[in-house]
């Protein structure tokens, strides 16, 4: 029995796929009829991580609570990045990742929105967590506890459409770099969780 099971809507760990592990969500859809560029995931093995080079992933009905979490591996490819690149991106509400800078960013589309800096970072593989529990939105890296920020729901539960390498801003701003095991969890993950997550 896994507990990082409990909750897990949906496993992207594009391994030369877009499938999704879990069986819950749609196969992932690349912008354009883009070709996908696999390359080496944090471990070294090869084809097991997914490049943005200029495209993006639609993901689509990820379903949406109150209570929620995002998970991934990431690698920017360059840290000049401004304004602020989305790379994990909710259509709706929903725990989303941004880039700015060298600093990787937790946010969520609420009103007053705010979001949790992760502060500087470098090019190399990191892990991100972001939870949310309908008042706060907190930030783990490489399983630490970042910081938090105050974002109150007023959406009822339902599904969005997540953006993967991409955000539509007038003309779609693709984000470059390098993304591994993606996971969406309907419950809000524990700090334990976050630092066993980093470790595997």
């Amino acid at each position: 029995f896994d507990p990082l099971a409990i909750g897990l809507k949906g496993r992207f760990q594009f391994n030369g796929n877009l499938k999704d592990a879990t069986g819950n969500l749609f196969d992932g859809i690349p912008t354009m009829n883009a070709t996908v560029t696999y390359t080496t995931d944090r471990k070294g093995v090869t084809n097991n991580a997914i490049q943005f080079t200029g495209y993006g992933i639609d993901i689509l009905n990820v379903p949406y609570k109150k209570t929620m979490s995002v998970a991934t591996w990431v690698k920017f490819s360059s840290s000049t990045v401004f304004p602020s690149s989305y790379f994990v991106s909710s259509a709706l509400f929903g725990p989303s990742f941004s880039q700015m800078f060298n600093e990787y960013w937790a946010v969520i589309s609420t009103p007053a929105t705010a979001g949790v800096p992760s502060g500087a970072m470098d090019n190399n593989w990191h892990h991100l967590v972001a939870t949310y529990d309908a008042t706060f939105i907190k930030l783990y890296v490489d399983g630490i506890y970042i910081g938090s920020a105050v974002n109150k729901s007023v959406v009822a539960p339902g599904s969005t459409k997540y953006r993967i390498g991409y955000m539509p801003a007038g003309v779609n701003s693709y984000w470059q770099g390098c993304i591994d095991d993606l996971r969406f969890y309907d419950r809000v993950l524990s700090a334990t969780e976050a630092k066993k997550l980093s470790s595997l």
